[in-house]
């Protein structure tokens, strides 16, 4: 009968094949989970994974079941949670990982509790600054002993890391990295499926529909700006309370101008359409659909927060504005817009991005850190 934490053959991390178990609050389509996908679709042969999801099974848990990966989703809730992280020990017992890797706060908190019981090497990735959940930021702050090693995705994520209590020298950071963008798609053609016409000015919001990213902001800008551009067009990609930004919508009489779109899996070919991307974040850490914009040389407009500060102020491509502030933005977006040459510019940041940060460069350097955590356990 296997102890717990597994065989001293186990963790010496030198056998053929190691396995990684992935705990991450959720499978749905976001930034994190993404990044996910993209670290499980490039691991080196030599290192098998197997994905734990808190929550249910979502979009991008059943694509990456679809494609032959092992994903199990324990589709917790507050009054099961003590079952799920029963649930989440067998399975590691189970699998016998050689490391364990957590994402999103509460599947972090869970690959915790599983040090606690089992003596497993934890990294766990924190990708954003979160300043909008209290008991969060208190779970995390006091449990940041239980995780071996902590990954941010910005270097101004990683400041706001050390200041809430994470030592300096547990703390590696690893940026996002983009897919090469998808080959040029027909613009009008897209523009037409969704009722949009050639001349006006689009405008995607991309991301979850969530107090966060900021929607309510770039709404309240819209009337500023119809009064000047009626043209313009906003398409909003994404899940969420949708039914609360419908009535701000129009309560604000600019329903009209409004696409709602819903979860989108053709984001690339969105991006392409799109004249501009805004994201009003109240806080961030590195937003992939920012890369990715820029990847499609699509010019963009964000808030002035953590990694999106630092992607534009970098790479170029962008305005930065002032969280909370829909007259600034309004006037940043009329500025983006007459600027001819910011295409230009957003693709070039974002071939710079690429050459400097691929794929390739992002898996290595989390399974340098797998293998450093693993060689260090005693």
């Amino acid at each position: 009968m296997r102890r717990p934490g597994g065989s001293t053959e186990r963790r010496s991390c030198c056998r053929l094949r190691h396995r990684v178990l992935y705990v991450i609050t959720d499978t749905d389509i976001g930034g994190a989970e993404r990044f996910l996908a993209r670290l499980v679709r490039h691991l080196p042969p030599a290192w098998q994974p197997h994905i734990v999801s808190l929550g249910p099974l979502g979009a991008l848990g059943q694509a990456l079941q679809a494609e032959g990966y092992a994903v199990t989703a324990l589709a917790a809730t507050p009054a099961r949670a003590p079952l799920a992280l029963a649930r989440l020990v067998r399975i590691a017992d189970r699998f016998d990982p050689h490391i364990v890797h957590s994402i999103l706060c509460h599947g972090n908190l869970a690959a915790r509790v599983l040090k606690l019981l089992r003596p497993l090497p934890v990294v766990a990735s924190v990708r954003v600054a979160e300043r909008g959940n209290r008991w969060q930021r208190v779970a995390e702050q006091l449990t940041w002993r239980l995780a071996d090693h902590v990954t941010a995705v910005s270097d101004r994520v990683a400041q706001f890391l050390v200041r809430h209590g994470v030592a300096r020298a547990r703390l590696t950071v690893i940026p996002n990295a983009v897919e090469p963008p998808q080959p040029p798609v027909d613009r009008a053609a897209c523009r037409r499926a969704l009722g949009t016409g050639e001349r006006d000015e689009v405008l995607l919001f991309a991301g979850r529909l969530t107090h966060q990213k900021g929607l309510d902001v770039l709404l309240r800008s819209l009337p500023l700006l119809l009064d000047e551009r009626p043209d313009i067009v906003l398409w909003v990609a994404g899940r969420g309370n949708r039914a609360s930004y419908e009535r701000l919508a129009g309560a604000l009489g600019v329903a009209d101008a409004v696409r709602w779109l819903g979860f989108r899996n053709d984001l690339a070919s969105l991006m392409q359409a799109a004249d501009l991307l805004v994201l009003p974040s109240r806080w961030e850490g590195q937003p992939n659909v920012v890369l990715e914009a820029l990847a499609c040389g699509l010019p963009v407009v964000v808030t002035a927060v953590e990694g999106a500060r630092e992607l534009v102020e970098r790479f170029g491509g962008g305005v930065l504005v002032p969280p909370e502030s829909p007259h600034e933005l309004a006037s940043a977006i009329a500025r983006a817009l007459d600027d001819c040459a910011l295409r230009d510019r957003a693709a070039e940041g974002g071939r710079r991005y690429m050459a400097s940060w691929d794929v390739q460069a992002e898996v290595t350097a989390y399974v340098q850190l797998y293998e450093r955590l693993c060689h260090a356990v005693p």
